[in-house]
């Protein structure tokens, strides 16, 4: 019982970020020591609602994730990410990507909104080393102003579908919406058909820093 409530110590914080286990024979132990940790049945039925919501495996994941840097996160939060999550500890939506795959089935798929410097910043290379091994299905990559309630040009974003297995050469999609201002207009060219671009997720590699540039040209990657 102690062991699976210490778990819960920073729930608050880690949110679903943090993995919990349930030990064996807790059931058992429920009605004997269930007083003695200070727990009541709510609190205790509430903490296995979670631990059967985090631990099981989905056929779609599908998120916004929330968004902090680094340097705003508390002491408690930092050390967490920097331990559980260090190649995407940049910032919390870059943890949300590992972590929706984590939640994903074998042969499932986890669909996000991030913003999109997680395709370019070196501090996300060993994160995109580990995407490699995933399957980029398509992308519509929005840019600044995808949203109009947002001003200004600081909200880069990506809309993404990744498949938990990689598959050899298969060919993604990918829509490049960054020099159109405005949801709407976004919206409009995205389902037009305009600006597509297809590649292998193996050409990334080929690139130093292997970010994910899907619209350069066999030239360049040649090159």
């Amino acid at each position: 019982m102690e062991k699976f409530a210490k778990q819960f110590a920073n729930a608050n914080i880690y949110g679903s970020l943090m993995t919990v286990n349930a030990p064996e024979g807790l059931d058992e132990a429920v009605s004997d020591f269930l007083p003695t940790f200070g727990l009541n049945q709510r609190q205790l039925e509430m903490m296995r609602r979670i631990t059967n919501i985090i631990s099981q495996k989905y056929d779609v994941v599908c998120t916004n994730p929330p968004y902090m840097g680094g340097s705003n996160m508390n002491a408690v939060l930092s050390d967490f990410v920097k331990k559980n999550f260090p190649d995407s500890k940049s910032d919390l939506f870059a943890c949300f990507i590992e972590r929706c795959g984590m939640l994903a089935k074998q042969h499932g798929y986890y669909a996000m909104i991030t913003q999109h410097s997680w395709m370019f910043l070196s501090s996300y290379e060993k994160l995109r080393e580990k995407l490699s091994a995933k399957n980029y299905v398509n992308m519509a990559h929005l840019g600044a102003r995808a949203f109009d309630e947002i001003g200004g040009e600081v909200v880069q974003t990506t809309a993404f579908v990744h498949g938990s297995k990689h598959i050899n050469n298969y060919s993604g999609t990918y829509t490049r919406l960054v020099d159109i201002v405005g949801e709407i207009e976004k919206r409009d060219l995205f389902l037009s058909g305009e600006k597509r671009y297809t590649t292998k997720q193996e050409n990334f590699s080929k690139i130093p820093g292997a970010p994910v540039a899907y619209w350069v040209s066999e030239n360049v990657i040649k090159a």
